[in-house]
């Protein structure tokens, strides 16, 4: 993962949960409290330390959205992206900001689907 983060005294995971990577496999643990000191691994079965484990930056939702032909890379801490011709302008442009997207809008339609 070329963003990572590291689990500090100050991180929090949210309602629905927060994912920690292990350092050594990249396995995403979900992790819904860090009242620990210490997590095993699910993945490779290790046992690391709070501080050690990683977390996604990128972790908000990042949305491609589609209305009357224009494409929008919508995402929490990116307002006011461009709006783009295709959506293959619209991919590259999230990959150049290093975004992950997750969801797909389509505003014609009013629906909202899991890429």
């Amino acid at each position: 993962m070329p963003n990572v983060l590291k689990v500090t005294r100050y991180t929090r995971a949210s309602r629905g949960g927060k994912n920690c990577f292990c350092p050594e496999c990249g396995f995403a643990n979900p992790v819904f409290h860090f009242a620990w000191s210490a997590l095993m691994c699910l993945g490779c079965r290790k046992l690391f330390l709070k501080r050690e484990w990683l977390l996604d930056p990128l972790e908000p939702v990042t949305i491609l959205s589609t209305s009357g032909g224009k494409w929008r890379v919508i995402h929490q801490n990116m307002p006011g992206c461009a709006d783009k011709a295709t959506r293959a302008e619209a991919e590259a442009y999230a990959t150049w900001a290093g975004l992950r997207i997750t969801h797909l809008w389509d505003g014609d339609t009013a629906t909202l689907s899991l890429i």
